[in-house]
């Protein structure tokens, strides 16, 4: 590993670090702090993920570029609040317990009934994680794929989450070739 693969490493383990910091702090505040907390950290994203917004950025083809200051904003604000209803998801259900309502519901039981198992594919469109969540909670057992992150340790955050809601991961990296 070169010297400046280390650092690069070093880098993202002391993000992680703060990532975590940030995130005790946030899950000790009530859910009512969700509004300013949204604000602040609409502030705190672009600062902390400069280099991220930059490759989306690049990465929009050409005809949105136009609009391009706008769906950067949309995708900055859309992470955070994922993120936040990801952290206060329990808080959120205790307050309004139809904070996440699922449409069609009638149609998952009867594939349960069928007795042969559900595969849902979704993308990352809206929050995906707390739909697994409440997928749980309604009773259908849930596996997912997920791959790793560049520093462990926020994989295994990542999906301390989700085990802590009963979603079963299953890494891509642990799945063996054909």
């Amino acid at each position: 590993m070169t010297l400046k693969d280390k650092l690069k490493q070093y880098k993202r383990i002391l993000r992680f670090y703060l990532v975590k910091a940030i995130i005790n702090r946030i899950e000790a505040l009530p859910v009512t702090a969700m509004p300013k907390l949204a604000r602040l950290l609409l502030k705190i994203f672009p600062l902390i993920w400069k280099k991220e917004l930059k490759r989306a950025e690049e990465l929009l083809p050409e005809e949105f570029s136009a609009k391009k200051d706008y769906i950067l904003k949309k995708m900055v604000q859309n992470q955070v609040l994922c993120v936040l209803e990801v952290l206060f998801y329990d808080k959120l259900i205790a307050a309004d317990p139809n904070f996440v309502t699922i449409e069609g519901e009638e149609y998952l039981e009867e594939a349960k009934k069928s007795g042969k198992g559900i595969i849902i594919l979704t993308c990352h469109y809206c929050n995906w994680e707390i739909l697994g969540y409440t997928l749980v909670k309604i009773g259908l057992p849930l596996t997912v794929l997920a791959r790793a992150q560049a520093v462990n340790q926020m994989t295994e955050l990542i999906n301390s989450y989700r085990e802590r809601h009963g979603v079963k991961v299953l890494m891509t990296d642990t799945i063996p070739d054909a």
